[in-house]
């Protein structure tokens, strides 16, 4: 049976991680395939997991075998990242299949296109930054509150919580650009 992942309690060193790099990097390269890893992405693959090791190998809660334990590691690695391509592929094929955007019928579509993008940029001043992250990466970006939380650093119910207030600002701004009709 191996020695546990540690084999000194406390003192990692470089050493221990090339150790286990020159025994294990292989057979971490074709499991990972073997999990589904895309070939373009197997390189990445394998150094998430040589991170994850490095990252852990003082951990006293690690398996009792350092074969599983990397295995159990590149297992997860290899799951993320299926995960990460198969994102990349809904959007690329969701990309695919939207219609090209028209050219713009005239002179009077170019200016209210361009006075569109500045009342949006007048509305994205009087956010703070924060709600402005969330409301251009929600509502321009078409990114999930899921993705945003990640890119953000915060809780998914936060980013909603901005993302509703940002809403509600807007229509209010919105409200008030609009031009008044005079009545006739």
């Amino acid at each position: 049976m191996d020695e546990g992942p540690s084999g000194n309690e406390g003192s990692v060193g470089a050493s221990e991680l090339a150790s286990l790099y020159r025994r294990y990097h292989q057979r971490v390269w074709r499991t990972l395939a073997c999990f589904g890893v895309p070939e373009p992405a197997l390189e990445d693959a394998l150094q998430d997991v040589f991170i994850v090791v490095h990252r852990r190998l003082g951990d006293p809660d690690a398996y009792r075998s350092v074969t599983g334990w990397i295995y159990a590691v590149a297992r997860r690695v290899a799951m993320h990242h299926r995960r990460a391509h198969a994102r990349h592929l809904r959007r690329v094929e969701s990309a695919a299949r939207q219609p090209l955007p028209e050219a713009p019928s005239g002179p009077e579509q170019h200016v209210a296109d361009q006075q569109a993008l500045v009342l949006l940029r007048e509305f994205l001043r009087t956010l703070d930054e924060p709600q402005a992250a969330v409301f251009v990466l929600c509502e321009i970006e078409g990114l999930s509150a899921p993705e945003v939380a990640e890119i953000v650093k915060a809780k998914v119910a936060t980013v909603y919580s901005r993302l509703r207030l940002a809403r509600q600002r807007f229509e209010t701004f919105r409200a008030r650009a609009q031009p008044r009709e005079s009545p006739s």
